[in-house]
């Protein structure tokens, strides 16, 4: 019975770094996006989002223990972001991810910073957010322009 145990949490580490290591390459990827000098690609920002959100969402389910109070705070003050405001919500979403993968507490496995892991788990929350309102505002801009 304990070797499943073992090999459960050892999968779920697996999956864990494969998500981590995803996040990254997936931001980077939005960042190469946003700097060339094409127009924006909403079908491909659309997916990129959507794979950065499942990803998030699963890391936050190992790593983030939220307070039903603070989620429902969280709900309150977020918005919809509009359409003018998709460059800045994707920038705004890769600086986040980048404060997460760069947070001292997966620098230091070993060290426990009650502080610096609460960020991490704030700046993950932000992740979701972002690339969820993100996803929905590109795949709606990806079916406008299609009808044009």
């Amino acid at each position: 019975m304990k070797t499943t145990g073992r090999r459960g949490a050892e999968a779920e580490a697996r999956q864990m770094s494969a998500d981590f290591k995803r996040l990254q390459i997936l931001r980077n990827d939005v960042v190469r996006h946003l700097q060339s000098d094409k127009p924006l690609d909403y079908k491909f920002i659309a997916a990129g989002t959507e794979e950065i959100n499942r990803r998030a969402a699963r890391l936050k389910a190992h790593l983030v223990r939220e307070a039903p109070e603070a989620a429902k705070k969280e709900q309150e003050k977020h918005a919809d972001i509009g359409d003018g405001q998709l460059t800045d919500a994707l920038v705004k979403m890769c600086k986040r991810i980048d404060s997460f993968t760069e947070n001292p507490v997966f620098k230091l496995p070993d060290v426990v910073d009650v502080k610096e892991s609460g960020k991490a788990g704030r700046d993950l929350l932000d992740v979701i957010r972002l690339s969820g309102d993100v996803n929905k505002l590109a795949e709606r801009l990806s079916k406008t322009t299609q009808r044009k």
